[in-house]
């Protein structure tokens, strides 16, 4: 992915905020150390000590990354690595930021579809998986967390693309506009926001 550097590094240090914050939370009296400290109270330390980055009130902050198959060219968003898949070839592309693992206000719901082909999986905000283009519900609990439905300070927006391989329709998610130069990709807009 073309500037996952810098994704990193920016990642890198958001998360470093939130270690400070919860520093800073401990040792003032926030929570004792047997305790554990409300995520949302740290990410909003962490922001106390950089304006520049925001994290609306009930927001537990959860990492979202993308992984790949390459023999059925498949891309799947998830926030944990599903048993056993690296037993049928899925690898590990990187970050795609973070969503909130509860609702917070101007939120939605985003959840892993599948279709209107056989390893075709993406991100949908639909309940419904937009079933009617072809996509299915999976059985089980495959909802991925909660998307800022508007750009917040410190967010971007997470694209969701498609295009064809192998007469099959393919999507993946992705930081970056143009799709990552894929080959005949399609942007099919922003499912919402992340934070970085």
């Amino acid at each position: 992915m073309g500037g996952g550097q810098d994704a990193r590094v920016k990642r890198f240090e958001f998360v470093k905020k939130i270690v400070l914050g919860a520093v800073m939370l401990i040792g003032v009296g926030g929570a004792s150390a047997s305790e554990s400290p409300d995520p949302a109270l740290i990410a909003n330390s962490a922001a106390q000590m950089d304006p520049t980055l925001f994290v609306p009130s009930g927001v537990v902050l959860r990492e979202i990354f993308r992984i790949f198959r390459p023999s059925t060219n498949t891309h799947v968003t998830n926030y944990y690595w599903p048993e056993n898949w690296e037993d049928i070839g899925y690898l590990r592309e990187g970050g795609l930021g973070f969503i909130s693992s509860t609702p917070f206000e101007n939120s939605v719901l985003i959840r892993s579809c599948v279709g209107p082909h056989s390893w075709n999986y993406f991100t949908s905000r639909d309940p419904d998986c937009e079933s009617e283009t072809g996509g299915v519900v999976l059985p089980g609990d495959w909802n991925i967390g909660y998307i800022s439905t508007v750009q917040l300070p410190g967010t971007v927006p997470l694209y969701r693309c498609s295009f064809v391989w192998d007469r099959k329709i393919r999507h993946f998610d992705t930081l970056q506009v143009d799709c990552e130069g894929v080959r005949e990709a399609s942007n099919e807009g922003a499912t919402g926001y992340v934070f970085l």
